[in-house]
């Protein structure tokens, strides 16, 4: 799934779009998927990356879909240290304001 990340605009929106549908935990027992998602893409070298390369594309809807899993992905140190590297400050910033430890 990450690898179509990388692909063509159509293709990376379309992946950008299913990965937002995997990670909506709307009703029971879908949040334990979300959380296999999560750490799946967490594990993914290249999933961060992209998803701030998508933040900080042309499109919109791409980008918001990206900057909401980048939140969701936020929950882990280890992340929020591999977004603050690629310039994907905001969740570093919040985690300092508001105190959670590291």
């Amino acid at each position: 799934m990450v690898q179509c990340l990388s692909m063509d605009t159509n293709i990376s929106k379309i992946a950008i779009a299913l990965l937002v549908e995997l990670l909506k935990a709307d009703s029971p027992g879908i949040s334990s998927q979300s959380s296999l998602v999560l750490e799946m893409l967490s594990q993914e070298a290249d999933a961060i990356p992209w998803l701030v390369a998508l933040c900080n594309g042309v499109d919109a809807e791409a980008a918001q879909n990206a900057e909401d899993i980048l939140t969701q992905l936020a929950d882990k140190n280890e992340n929020i240290v591999e977004m603050a590297k690629l310039d994907w400050l905001m969740p570093l910033l919040e985690r300092l304001q508001y105190g959670r430890s590291f």
